[in-house]
């Protein structure tokens, strides 16, 4: 083997995949998160590992250049999953944060719908008992059901009434009617 292939093979190859293995993928083949490229970094590192250790061959290093990385279909197919499951992932997470503002919303609003409902009743039933009107316990309850029925029934203002709410109201209508 000739004093060239020594160098390259002993000295060039070893030295060079030890500094490549210190960038990642994307600063080296042109796409770098900083501002700098590190190709001049890596050439500066390589050209001083070579010049102390080729004298002990014989030779000497004038200069080196660095031609361009090439990869491997099966490393840039690798690339480009990487990439597209970091960019599912942050778009699944903003779906799911969306999703569930959006039902926070409706619900928020069910809810507001829900003490607006209590709200006006109770205000019914104070100005009917303010009015000194002849108004009998069954009438009022019976209009409570009806209001309280139909808020259930509808689905895009749907009240929320535990089991046993609705039980006890039951037991009650039957009760008065």
């Amino acid at each position: 083997m000739d004093w060239s292939g020594r160098v390259i093979i002993s000295d060039t190859e070893g030295s060079l995949r030890t500094i490549l293995s210190q960038y990642p993928l994307d600063s080296l083949i042109g796409l770098p998160l900083e501002s700098t490229n590190p190709r001049e970094e890596i050439r500066q590192e390589l050209e001083a590992q070579l010049r102390s250790s080729v004298p002990k061959l014989g030779a000497k290093i004038l200069s080196v250049t660095l031609g361009d990385i090439k990869v491997d279909n099966e490393v840039t197919q690798q690339w480009i999953d990487a990439w597209k499951a970091h960019w599912d992932q942050w778009s699944g997470e903003h779906r799911a944060r969306g999703h569930a503002a959006q039902v926070q919303s409706v619900e928020n609003a069910k809810t507001r719908a829900q003490v607006m409902m209590i709200t006006n009743i109770t205000e019914a039933f104070q100005s009917l008992l303010a009015s000194e009107q002849d108004i009998t316990s069954k009438l009022v309850l019976t209009r409570l059901f009806m209001v309280l029925s139909r808020a259930q029934a509808d689905t895009l203002t749907r009240v929320y009434l535990p089991q046993e709410a609705v039980n006890t109201l039951k037991l009650l209508k039957e009760m008065i009617i």
